[in-house]
């Protein structure tokens, strides 16, 4: 092996850095910076301690870890600087973008897509209660429509002639599931 070649070697284990991982104890949790301050068992604490792999990014899964509770922390590239959670014992909440799919669990529930249109319906059974609605008022209607009324005697002692009321020719359509169902979320 040639003097060059040593170096290179050698050079080579030089930028060889061991893993070095740490138990710590969370602090503070910056959800907007998507980062976490920890204390380790010396009472040295790291802030910007990262969450995720890389620092930006626009899909992406979070997983915030509980305030005061443990996780293992990574030394990245052996610079005390960067750090990054490996694991963690108690989850806070997770956040997540996936494409135009975005998601949130907390102790609160589970978000999907936003919460705009409120909570998550059982569509069975809102279904059947809609057609029992509208059944009911398509029976109104056809007993509206095919009831005779009596006509008040006119003055001169003739019965009046009255215009035949319809009121409605249609019957409403049972609703399906398929027309109210957000199929991109499902729960049970």
């Amino acid at each position: 092996m040639t003097d060059a070649e040593k170096i290179k070697n050698h050079l080579k284990e030089l930028g060889k850095v061991q893993a070095a991982t740490f138990p710590a104890i969370v602090t503070d949790v910056n959800e907007a910076e998507r980062t976490i301050t920890v204390k380790d068992s010396y009472g040295i604490e790291y802030p910007d301690v990262r969450l995720k792999a890389s620092i930006k990014s626009s899909d992406d899964v979070i997983i915030f870890p509980k305030k005061d509770s443990n996780v293992i922390v990574a030394i990245i590239g052996g610079d005390e600087g960067s750090l990054l959670i490996i694991a963690m014992d108690e989850v806070g909440k997770i956040e997540g973008k996936i494409g135009s799919i975005t998601f949130k669990v907390d102790k609160n529930g589970v978000e999907l897509n936003g919460n705009q249109f409120g909570s998550l319906i059982k569509i069975e059974e809102i279904v059947k209660k809609l057609n029992t609605i509208e059944n009911a008022f398509n029976e109104h209607v056809s007993e509206f429509n095919t009831h005779t009324h009596n006509a008040p005697q006119a003055s001169s002692g003739t019965l009046a002639t009255l215009v035949p009321l319809v009121l409605s020719s249609q019957n409403l359509q049972n609703t399906q599931v398929a027309q109210i169902e957000n199929d991109k979320i499902r729960h049970g």
